[in-house]
């Protein structure tokens, strides 16, 4: 079972715009140039920007001293140092206690949501797929997320998770309208707490965090550790 559960928001195209040209030069990319802004910006994280990396696994050895071509297998750290520098805090799925992203994968499920919606707003696209918000298609080959556990959602994937939660809101928070399993059970005593009070935690958390982005206009990122 994940550890933790953390959420923010970004806005895509900006994102993309401002990489774009820091990378690009004369339709080239450089990763010197990206290696060298990210580098400076690492040295004053701000506060959001240095929970967003402890959560990636941030370390200084993605930087050395002088940039050198054998460093270009770094270039996937580097872009995601350079987005945790425009990342906005949000709530999240273990804002208020650890389980909520536990409990709406089996509840969810149990109340007939299919397992690409339960995913998405648990863990959200894989990341690679946030490539494909890029005008510049080389980016495409020069970036690679495999080792991370973090996701993203479309502000349209936002609005319609969002919506499909407000339509489920009645069977997950009217007890004993859902059949509760061991697992919930076990879960909920353990934090002195019922079943239905865990689920409608739950439920106010992926609300509170969807609602954030839609207020904001923006996408989400997800890091589960």
């Amino acid at each position: 079972m994940a550890i933790k559960h953390k959420a923010f928001t970004f806005h895509p195209a900006h994102f993309f715009r401002e990489l774009e040209n820091v990378v690009i030069v004369n339709s080239k990319p450089i990763m010197e140039r990206l290696y060298t802004i990210s580098k400076e910006v690492v040295i004053t994280p701000s506060v959001t920007m240095s929970r967003a990396l402890t959560f990636l696994r941030y370390d200084e050895e993605w930087y050395s001293n002088f940039y050198t071509e054998n460093d270009i297998h770094r270039s996937s750290n580097w872009f995601l140092v350079f987005l945790a520098s425009m990342l906005k805090a949000a709530p999240d799925l273990s804002s208020s206690q650890p389980f909520s992203y536990t409990i709406l994968e089996k509840i969810l499920t149990q109340i007939g949501w299919d397992k690409e919606s339960v995913d998405l707003l648990i863990v959200g696209n894989r990341l690679e797929t946030l490539l494909e918000f890029s005008n510049y298609s080389l980016f495409r080959s020069l970036f690679s997320f495999d080792q991370y556990r973090a996701g993203w959602l479309s502000e349209e994937e936002v609005n319609k998770l969002y919506y499909k939660l407000i339509m489920s809101q009645g069977t997950l928070c009217e007890p004993p309208a859902v059949l509760f399993d061991g697992a919930i059970v076990d879960l909920a005593k353990r934090f002195y707490l019922t079943p239905d009070e865990v689920i409608r935690k739950s439920f106010a958390e992926a609300m509170a965090m969807l609602l954030a982005a839609i207020e904001r206009k923006s996408a989400l990122f997800l890091v589960i550790d």
